[in-house]
């Protein structure tokens, strides 16, 4: 957490728009704009409430448990690594549309906790467990220090923000843009995920001298 700059990269890969954006097109594409809104407000303070839980109410665990920093650096790299992988390797945006129903019914897709707002929506689609290991292992290194947390807790608030946004803005974004170009990003986001949790692995093993 001392390089804000760092935390913000390794947040925004796996917690920022650049995937949630597909996913919640896919699912909201013939939707009215009432469930569109409500959807992305719901979802977006489902997912806030998780990271900020994880950043401000798990670390304690650790410490009691005495899990060290390096072991959530190794441990989060192996996740960034594989989810990395499996990403590059995964069907296109595309072809997983195709089995997507072209329009929600509201009052059957709105609930809190039921689908599509807990899951797929905040989970695993703004929240992935890749996420939450990257939360976690931020969260450990400002354990302690109330002015890091507290920058951690605004980094995070500032990322939802930014998804709720890009939710509201998917139809036109994907219009624009489209999925071709949007699945190579997210390619090459994943090539540097991967090398980002190569050199989180390479970090805590020289941290401890190994």
């Amino acid at each position: 957490m001392k390089d804000l700059v760092y935390a913000f990269t390794l947040c925004m890969a796996t917690l920022g728009p650049t995937k949630t954006i597909p996913v919640f097109y896919l699912l909201t594409r013939g939707a009215d704009w009432r469930t569109v809104l409500t959807l992305a407000a719901k979802s977006t303070l489902v997912a806030t409430a998780i990271v900020l839980f994880v950043a401000l109410g798990t670390t304690g665990t650790l410490a009691s448990w005495q899990v060290s920093i390096e072991a959530v650096q190794i441990a989060g790299g192996i996740v960034l690594a594989l989810a990395a992988v499996k990403t590059l390797t995964s069907p296109s945006f595309a072809d997983a549309s195709a089995g997507t129903p072209p329009a929600l019914e509201p009052k059957k897709s709105t609930d809190w906790l039921g689908k599509p707002v807990l899951a797929p929506l905040a989970v695993p689609g703004i929240v992935p467990p890749v996420g939450i290991m990257v939360v976690l292992f931020f969260a450990a290194l400002a354990l302690g220090n109330a002015e890091l947390q507290w920058n951690l807790a605004l980094l995070l608030v500032a990322i939802m923000a930014m998804n709720f946004v890009a939710m509201l803005a998917a139809r036109p974004i994907m219009h624009v843009v489209g999925v071709p170009i949007l699945q190579v990003t997210g390619w090459v986001f994943s090539a540097l995920q991967a090398g980002l949790g190569v050199q989180a692995v390479i970090n805590a093993l020289f941290a401890l001298n190994i």
